[in-house]
């Protein structure tokens, strides 16, 4: 079995149970696209803080949102629970070609953030997937903003200089002092 260091993975489903007795399990997708798991050849299961192994896919098949995988090696229903709370990953290197202005979450987590006059205001703590749109967890010195992630307040973002440009709604406090 082959192994990989998670940080040249993407996640983009969790086993969430065993289904049946031939070691298949259910897998919550964790990506807007599930139909990828019908493309893939191999995934890296990630469980722990052990290094991700790399297993072939078998079958795939879907159920109500819920993807079903047989994977290599699982072949009984003791083995498939075991994987329960596991992770399914790709590496970065086969993920899917984005749209226009589209972004992965990992791409933008630790980017600079700038105000429009180029003052450096924080980095891109994290970015939190909510229905209407994804919202940035920005911290600067003394303080942490929420942002929506959207063009009205991040007008740019360059991940080649690892910056992103945001404008700050009315309402929040003012940019860290003098930045205007």
């Amino acid at each position: 079995m082959k192994q990989t260091n998670s940080n040249d993975l993407i996640t983009i489903g969790k086993i969430i149970k065993a289904k049946g007795v031939k070691g298949e399990v259910k897998v919550f997708p964790l990506t807007d696209r599930p139909e990828r798991f019908f493309e893939l050849d191999n995934v890296y299961l990630e469980s722990g803080n052990q290094n991700a192994v790399q297993l072939t896919v078998k079958k795939v098949s879907e159920y109500s949102g819920i993807i079903i995988l047989k994977l290599s090696g699982i072949n009984d229903r003791n083995a498939a629970e075991d994987l329960k709370g596991s992770y399914i990953s790709v590496l970065k290197t086969d993920t899917y070609e984005l749209d226009t202005d589209s972004y992965f979450n990992y791409d933008i987590k630790g980017l600079s953030v700038y105000s429009t006059i180029d003052v450096c205001i924080g980095i891109v703590k994290d970015v939190l997937e909510y229905p209407a749109n994804d919202v940035l967890l920005i911290i600067t010195d003394k303080e942490e903003y929420l942002l929506p992630a959207t063009k009205e307040y991040v007008p740019e973002v360059d991940i080649k200089n690892n910056k992103i440009v945001v404008i700050l709604p009315e309402g929040l406090p003012a940019y860290p002092k003098g930045t205007f």
